[in-house]
Order: C-alpha cells, then sequence, then structure tokens
C-alpha cells in the first residue's frame, strides 16, 4: 500500500487478478460519464492504472474481463538466452544449475540458479542423478566393439548355454534407504548407519536352467580361493546343468584372480569353453542386473549380522519366482545388449 500525502488518496498494489464484480463496477461508472479516472480507482479502491487499462479493452472491443499479456514481473532472460542454457547443458550433461548461473553471469546474463531450474523445465529438460558407468578409454572401445560385432548375429540359443559368473558385495545396512515424507514443524528425520558396515562378498553363477551355486568369499578374492571355487562350485553346476563341459560355454570376467595361469591351466584341462570377455563390460554381464535386483530386495531389509544377511541372500537367491524370471529375461536381452554397444560404437549403454 502507497500513501500520498499531498493528495489524499491511497493506492493499492495489484496482487491479484480483479474479480468480474470489479471489473463490472469500473464498466458501469466508465460508461455513466460521470466520474474521473482517479475517482473510479478510489470509489473501486483499485489503482487507476487498472480503470485505464479497462477503458482501452472497452475502446478497442475487447471484452473487458479479457487477460491482456502477460502479468507479473517482466521476465528475466530472452528466447536467446534460454537456448544459451541448453546449449551448455547439451555440450556439458554434467553440468549443475549453479554453474550454468555462473558461465551465463561470466556472459553478462544476471539470473539466479533458480531462474535456471524454470528455465530448463521449461525447455523440457529434467534434473537427474548421474548412472555410475566405468570409464572406458579407446582401446576398450574397441575391444567392446569387436566383441559385439563377432557374437551380435549369435541365436537366442548360443546365449542360453553360456553361464554368466561374477562377484559381488552385500552389506549389512538400514532398510530406510528410500525417499521418506516430514511433516512440517516435525524433527529432522535420521537414519543411522554404523561408520563400517558388515561386507560380505558372493560369487555367483546364472545360465537359462536359473541361478546356480553361491560361494562365500572368505576376505578378497584371489587365484587360490577363486581355484576352490571353480573346482567345488563351478564344475558341478555346470555338470548338473548341461551334462557335459562341452555342451556350455562359461564367462568370467577379466580380473586378475581369473586370468592367472593356474585358473587357465584348469579350464583347459577340464574342456571348458571360455567366453573371450571384454574388460570393464558389466553392461555385457547380466547377472550385474541379477546382483542389482537383489540389492534392492535386500534395501528393505535391516540386517543387524553377518548371518541375517547371508540369510536373506539365499532366501532371495533361490525361492524368489519373481527373480526367477528376470533372470531369464537378463539372459534373452544378450542380442540387444550387443546391438546397443555397435550403436554406441563401443562406449556405454543403458544396460
Amino acid at each position: 500500500i502507497l500513501l500520498n500525502t499531498k493528495t489524499s488518496f491511497v493506492v493499492i498494489s495489484k496482487r491479484c487478478d480483479l474479480s468480474s464484480t470489479v471489473v463490472a463496477k469500473v464498466d458501469a461508472l466508465l460508461s455513466s460519464g460521470k466520474f474521473s479516472i482517479r475517482q473510479i480507482a478510489t470509489l473501486c479502491n483499485i489503482h487507476h492504472a487498472s480503470v485505464i487499462n479497462i477503458k482501452k479493452r472497452i475502446t478497442a472491443g475487447v471484452p473487458s474481463t479479457s487477460r491482456v499479456g502477460r502479468c507479473g514481473p517482466k521476465r528475466k532472460t530472452t528466447e536467446q538466452d534460454d537456448r544459451i542454457m541448453v546449449r551448455m547443458i547439451r555440450k556439458d550433461n554434467l553440468l549443475s544449475a549453479k554453474q550454468v548461473q555462473g558461465q551465463l553471469v561470466e556472459r553478462g546474463i544476471n539470473i539466479s540458479a533458480r531462474t535456471v531450474r524454470r528455465r530448463l523445465n521449461e525447455a523440457g529438460c529434467k534434473s537427474v542423478k548421474p548412472i555410475r558407468k566405468p570409464k572406458l578409454t579407446s582401446a576398450m572401445k574397441l575391444k567392446r566393439l569387436q566383441f559385439a560385432r563377432q557374437y551380435l548375429n549369435k541365436p537366442i540359443e548360443f546365449w542360453r548355454t553360456v553361464c554368466f559368473s561374477d562377484e559381488t558385495i552385500f552389506e549389512c545396512q538400514s532398510a530406510t534407504r528410500r525417499r521418506v515424507w516430514q511433516t512440517p514443524g516435525s524433527q529432522p528425520v535420521v537414519r543411522e548407519a554404523v561408520k563400517h558396515p558388515t561386507k560380505v562378498m558372493f560369487w555367483g553363477v546364472i545360465s537359462s536352467k536359473g541361478p546356480g551355486r553361491l560361494h562365500i568369499v572368505d576376505g578378497m578374492m584371489e587365484k587360490n580361493q577363486y581355484m576352490n571355487v571353480l573346482r567345488e562350485r563351478m564344475l558341478p553346476q555346470l555338470l548338473e546343468w548341461f551334462g557335459s563341459t562341452e555342451n556350455c560355454v562359461f564367462m568370467h570376467d577379466s580380473a586378475p584372480c581369473h586370468k592367472a595361469r593356474v585358473v587357465t591351466q584348469f579350464l583347459e584341462t577340464n574342456h571348458i569353453n571360455v567366453l573371450p570377455w571384454p574388460g570393464n563390460s558389466p553392461d555385457l554381464n547380466p547377472i550385474e542386473n541379477i546382483w542389482g535386483i537383489m540389492k534392492e530386495k535386500l534395501s528393505q531389509i535391516t540386517h543387524t549380522t553377518k548371518d541375517q544377511l547371508i540369510s536373506s541372500v539365499l532366501r532371495n537367491w533361490f525361492r524368489d519366482d519373481e527373480f526367477q524370471q528376470k533372470l531369464q529375461n537378463s539372459i534373452d536381452s544378450m542380442p540387444r545388449r550387443l546391438q546397443a554397444v555397435v550403436n554406441a560404437k563401443g562406449g556405454q549403454t543403458k544396460y
């Protein structure tokens, strides 16, 4: 509210659109021709500029209740500024709104980071959490591309004879990892977590036959322990699934313990066909997706001891019917994974 003591009238600043009743009253007073603009503004308790705007609409033949132009403060960016923001994040999609705002200030465009977020939302952009992927060198991309091209035309029946293996780590954690709601004025929601949670490493193998045997790794996997895993877990499982090691293909990645000489000799001695796997390619290994599903399920349960964690892993691995179906779908997706690598020229894929 602005009070002018010299002319003794009160001006009320506009905070919202005028109601249809007020507009109709102004329209009637203007039509009577008995009152000035200032008098009508005083009688209706509105700013005189609003009366002038209504009068212009009547003169132009526009309905007095229709809105003309844009309400609110003037837009601080031009269409060119908005296009510059979009080009910035297309050039570097790891830029935050604050970083974009800093670069705009250097160009002489003084806006806030909040305005940057609004403009990017208007352009159809959305804020996402970056997905963690292994860094790939040119040599790695080339090996991935060569592998994908070599096996791209393999029928789905071939992939159903492949046994995919890998290691992963599960840890004891609170079940409240998801987002939660907080009521106004309440204390902050706290999730208690130990500084060094108990962790357990598992080795596992899967095929179109289902999930195979698991092995709890003692500490970190090294070549001697891996030899025991192959002898006591992997070899019996392959024979149980396919009857002979020559009827299937075994897959493991390029970890040092997997490529040890004694390991290579053991696989050759037992006539096990090994899939030549490109390094840094977890997106090609279906078991990685299975580990991810397992971890998502376990995150909904609070584990306080190592025994509880192991029990949950075994229960989900062998007894979850939904898990079995997702395992089959992951293996059948191999042709699509290879095509995605070819399309990305050996680069990262969505898998």
